[in-house]
């Protein structure tokens, strides 16, 4: 399946009637999916964790975004390839003088979209959505992607959303695999326990012998150990490990190839210095 090849403006009205690029929770449907879109870029479809419904990303960054966020975030809605209104777009290049982006050889007016739209809940239980585009750091040089940028700016500042700009730069990339890593800890829906109490007893039980012993080794090292100790399955206390982390309740250093035992409060802000700016 792929994409069309001439984009009409008779395209376009169809793809919106569908609810392209629009929806909310497990009802949004990207504006395209990675089977339709030729990129030379990390094409994944990342299957539900946190949410309820599979994730399309186009490159490396945009999955590099969508892993932080679901990790760090908890984000209630995620909406990828997220369709802006072209009235507005198209209003606000207008209003900046800037020349509106058009569809080769049809000449339609293009469906800008956002790589990111985040919806979280505040202290308060507020909703709170926040935009993110996703760029490599060496195009932020060019005239053109900036123009476009700025129409984004613009479509957010309309809709009363922050916006980010998010590159190959805000996070190391051992971050990166470290939380692709995580993803497998853990329960998947409909996942039964093959071990008693993997998710519940024994992840609290690791955290007490954490606790207690304070051991200073690599992860690795101690749920091997942690295993042989107790009569575990191989591999039990490793996924036992990425349960706790994934639930914040072990903070290791995820900049780190090789991931250190940790057990501390959470800290305050992400465990990396993130490099996301709003679009000035």
């Amino acid at each position: 399946m792929g994409g069309p090849r001439l984009w009409t403006e008779e395209i376009v009205q169809r793809r919106l009637k569908e609810g392209r690029g629009q929806g909310e929770g497990e009802d949004f449907t990207p504006w395209q999916f990675v089977q339709e879109f030729s990129s030379r870029g990390v094409q994944s479809r990342i299957p539900p964790l946190t949410l309820k419904r599979t994730v399309h990303t186009f490159s490396y960054i945009e999955r590099a975004l969508f892993l932080f966020v679901e990790f760090w975030l908890r984000p209630r809605l995620y909406r990828e390839q997220f369709a802006m209104d072209r009235s507005i777009t198209m209003g606000a290049a207008a209003a900046l003088g800037i020349r509106y982006p058009r569809y080769p050889k049809t000449r339609a007016p293009v469906v800008m979209t956002l790589d990111a739209v985040v919806s979280t809940s505040d202290f308060a239980g507020r909703s709170v959505v926040t935009a993110y585009d996703c760029k490599p750091a060496r195009h932020l040089t060019d005239r053109r992607t900036l123009e476009k940028l700025a129409l984004h700016k613009a479509y957010c500042a309309r809709m009363g959303w922050p916006h980010h700009l998010f590159t190959e730069r805000s996070l190391p990339r051992e971050f990166v695999r470290n939380l692709d890593w995580l993803r497998s800890g853990p329960q998947r829906v409909d996942e039964i326990e093959t071990v008693p109490g993997l998710f519940t007893v024994l992840p609290q039980f690791m955290l007490q012998d954490l606790f207690n012993r304070r051991p200073v080794q690599a992860a690795r090292d101690y749920c091997t150990a942690f295993d042989q100790k107790h009569w575990l399955p191989r591999g039990t206390g490793l996924r036992i490990f990425k349960v706790l982390v994934w639930r914040r309740e072990l903070t290791p250093d995820l900049t780190k190839d090789e991931l250190e035992l940790r057990s501390m409060p959470l800290p305050s802000q992400p465990p990396v210095a993130m490099n996301v700016r709003r679009v000035a």
